[in-house]
C-alpha cells in the first residue's frame, strides 16, 4: 500500500509529473502555434481542481456509512487490481474518488454537417483531431454549440458520464459513477482504462468503439472469475444489445448516405433535405429506442439511468454511432485474444504505420 500525504490528496508519480511537464511544454508550444491556450489552461485548472479534492479510495471506503456506496468503492478497488493483471495501464487511475464533486457540470460539444455524415473536428496536441470538445461548465459548452450552429452545422451538448486524460494524470473516480449499478460501473471504468492504455491518434471512432468492445469482454471476464454469475450474464446481455444497436445504426448510416447522395444528385432544396432526413431519423428511432432503454443501470435515486438519447440530426447520430461502429467485428476481435494487454500492445504497434486500425483488427 502506498503511503499518502496527510492532506488526503493522491500523490502524483514521477512519471505523471513528467507527463504534466510535457503537457505544459505542449501548451507553450500551442500558444506560439496559434492554438487556443486559454481553453487548455482552463481545462488544466479544472482537472487539477478535480484531482486536488479527490479522496483516496481506501479512505473513502473506511469513511462511508452507506453500505451500497461502500460496496461500489470496494468493487472499483478490486477491479483496479484485476485490470492491472490483464495488462491495462491502471497506475493511479481511480485510486481516489472525487470528494462529493461529480461530473454533472462536465459537458461535451459535438457537431456535424447537416447534409453529409461528416463530423466537425478540433485539433489537439498529441492526440490529433477529435470530433468533440469538453467543458467543465454547461454555459461555455452551449456558447460553443451556438457558434457552430451559426456556421450552419448541427451541434449538440451532452453531459459526460466519464472521461479519461489518456494516462497523463491520475483520474479520480467521479462521484456520479458511484451511483450506477455494478455492471455499468465496471464497464465504464474499464472503458476509460482502455483509453489510458492505448489511444490511436486521429481515430476517435475506432478508439471509442474498440474500448467498448474490450470493456464488455473484460467486464464479463471479471465477474465470471469472481463467481458473480448473474452479473456476468448481465454484462453479456449488454454486449448483445450493443452489437444489435451497432447493426441498426449501420443500417441507418446506409440509409442516410443514400439520401444525401440522391439529394446531391437531384439538387434538393435544403428544406426538402431536412424534411426527408427527419423522416429517416424518426423511422429508425422506433427500433433503436427499445435497445437503448434502461436495464437497471442505476440505483434508486441516481440521476444516471441511461436510456435513448434520441436522434434529431447528424451531430446526435454520429455522437452515438461513434461508440458502435462495426460492433460485431470488434466483438469478434475482442473474443479472439487471451490477454488484453498483449492484444492492445500489438494493436498500438501495428498502428504506428499508415495502416488503418480497422484493417489491422481483421474480420
Amino acid at each position: 500500500m502506498v503511503a499518502r500525504k496527510p492532506t488526503g490528496v493522491h500523490p502524483v508519480s514521477k512519471r505523471r509529473w513528467g507527463r504534466a511537464l510535457t503537457f505544459l511544454a505542449l501548451l507553450l508550444l500551442c500558444t506560439t502555434a496559434g492554438c487556443r491556450p486559454w481553453y487548455y489552461l482552463r481545462l488544466g485548472y479544472e482537472q487539477a481542481r478535480f484531482m486536488a479534492t479527490a479522496q483516496p479510495l481506501e479512505s473513502a471506503i473506511a469513511a462511508s456509512d452507506d453500505p451500497e456506496r461502500r460496496a461500489r468503492l470496494q468493487l472499483v478497488e478490486e477491479l483496479r487490481g484485476w485490470a492491472s493483471r490483464q495488462g491495462l495501464a491502471v497506475e493511479g487511475n481511480y485510486s481516489s474518488v472525487s470528494n462529493g464533486r461529480s461530473l454533472e457540470g462536465v459537458h461535451v460539444v459535438t457537431a456535424a454537417w447537416p447534409d453529409r455524415l461528416e463530423s466537425w473536428t478540433w485539433r489537439y496536441p498529441v492526440v490529433g483531431r477529435l470530433p468533440y470538445r469538453g467543458y467543465f461548465d454547461r454555459a461555455p459548452a452551449e456558447a460553443c454549440a451556438r457558434r457552430l450552429r451559426k456556421r450552419g452545422l448541427d451541434s449538440r451538448v451532452a453531459r459526460a458520464a466519464a472521461y479519461s486524460t489518456l494516462g497523463w494524470f491520475n483520474d479520480p473516480l467521479p462521484e456520479s459513477l458511484v451511483g450506477v449499478d455494478e455492471t455499468a460501473l465496471v464497464v465504464v471504468v474499464l472503458h476509460e482504462l482502455v483509453h489510458s492504455t492505448v489511444f490511436i491518434r486521429g481515430q476517435a471512432d475506432f478508439n471509442e468503439s474498440m474500448a467498448q468492445a474490450v470493456s464488455l469482454r473484460l467486464g464479463q471476464d471479471f465477474f465470471s472469475q469472481r463467481g458473480s454469475v448473474e452479473l456476468a450474464r448481465r454484462v453479456e446481455a449488454r454486449r448483445v444489445r450493443w452489437i444489435e444497436r451497432g447493426r441498426l445504426l449501420a443500417e441507418l448510416e446506409a440509409g442516410l448516405l443514400q439520401l444525401f447522395e440522391r439529394c446531391s444528385r437531384d439538387g434538393c432544396k435544403q428544406t426538402e433535405l431536412m424534411s426527408l432526413r427527419s423522416r429517416v431519423y424518426a423511422e429508425a428511432s422506433e427500433g433503436l429506442a427499445e435497445l437503448f432503454s434502461p436495464t437497471g443501470n442505476s440505483r434508486p435515486g441516481s440521476r444516471r439511468g441511461g436510456g435513448w438519447p434520441g436522434l434529431a440530426d447528424n451531430a446526435a447520430f454520429l455522437a452515438v454511432y461513434r461508440y458502435h461502429r462495426q460492433a460485431e467485428r470488434l466483438a469478434a476481435w475482442a473474443a479472439s485474444w487471451q490477454h488484453a494487454g498483449e492484444a492492445l500492445a500489438r494493436l498500438e504497434k501495428d498502428c504506428s504505420g499508415e495502416d488503418s486500425p480497422w484493417d489491422i483488427i481483421g474480420g
